[in-house]
C-alpha cells in the first residue's frame, strides 16, 4: 500500500475516532469553558498520552502473535468482533451532558493528569484500540503500521485541541444532536468491523482452498 494512502487512511480513522462525546470530550469542553482553551488543550495532551500508551502496549502484545496466518486470522476476527460490539454500544449510549470530574487541584500539570486518567479509566478505550490495532497489524507492514498510527494519533490530538478552542468560543456545543452523531459513528464502526471479519474469512478461505 502506498505510504501516502496509508497516512490518509490513518487521518480518516483519527477523524472517526475523534468523534466521541463521552467523558474525555466533556472534560475537554468543561475545562475550556471554565479555564480557557490552553487548559483544555492540556487535558487533550493527557488524553493523547493515554491513547499512545494503549496503542503501544497493545502493539507490543500482538507482535508475537502475528508471525503466522493462524495468529493473524484469530487477531483479525477478535478485532472485527470488538469493533462490532463497540459500534453497537454507540446505538445504546445515553446522552449525559455533564462531565465526570476527577477530584484534583487546579493547575496545568493537573489538567494533563486529569485528561490521562479520564481516558485511561474509560473501559471502552482499550476495547476500541484493541480492534484498531488488530485490524492494522493484520493488513499493514511495519512501516505502514507506523505511518498509519502517526496519522491516527496526530489527527486525534489535533481534533482534541480544536475541541478545546471551539468550546471556549462557542456556547452552543450542548445543542449538538449527539444522538444522531452517535448513530453515524456506530454505523461506521459496524462497517469497519464487518469488513475486517469478511477480509479474514475470505483470506482464510483462499488459503485453505489453494
Amino acid at each position: 500500500m502506498d505510504l501516502f494512502i496509508t497516512f490518509i487512511l490513518g487521518v480518516l480513522t483519527g477523524i472517526i475516532s475523534a468523534i466521541s462525546f463521552g467523558p474525555a470530550f466533556l472534560t475537554i469542553t468543561e475545562t475550556s469553558m471554565k479555564r480557557g482553551p490552553l487548559q483544555g488543550a492540556l487535558v487533550a495532551v493527557g488524553i493523547s498520552m493515554s491513547d499512545i500508551m494503549y496503542v503501544t502496549l497493545l502493539s507490543m502484545g500482538l507482535i508475537s502473535l502475528i508471525n503466522n496466518d493462524l495468529g493473524k486470522s484469530i487477531i483479525g476476527l477478535a478485532g472485527g468482533f470488538l469493533l462490532l460490539l463497540f459500534g453497537l454500544s454507540f446505538f445504546r449510549k445515553r446522552i449525559n451532558r455533564e462531565p465526570k470530574e476527577i477530584n484534583t487541584q487546579k493547575g496545568s500539570l493537573t489538567n494533563i493528569i486529569k485528561g490521562f486518567l479520564v481516558n485511561t479509566l474509560n473501559p471502552y478505550v482499550p476495547v476500541y484500540w484493541a480492534g484498531i490495532v488488530a485490524m492494522a497489524s493484520t493488513r499493514l507492514t511495519n512501516v505502514e503500521y507506523q505511518i498509519f498510527f502517526t496519522g491516527v494519533l496526530g489527527t486525534m490530538i489535533f481534533a482534541d485541541v480544536l475541541k478545546s478552542w471551539l468550546a471556549s468560543k462557542a456556547g452552543s456545543i450542548r445543542r449538538l444532536n449527539f444522538g444522531l452523531i452517535y448513530k453515524v459513528v456506530g454505523g461506521l464502526l459496524l462497517l469497519f468491523g464487518a469488513q475486517m471479519i469478511f477480509y479474514v474469512v475470505s483470506s482464510f478461505g483462499s488459503v485453505t482452498g489453494s
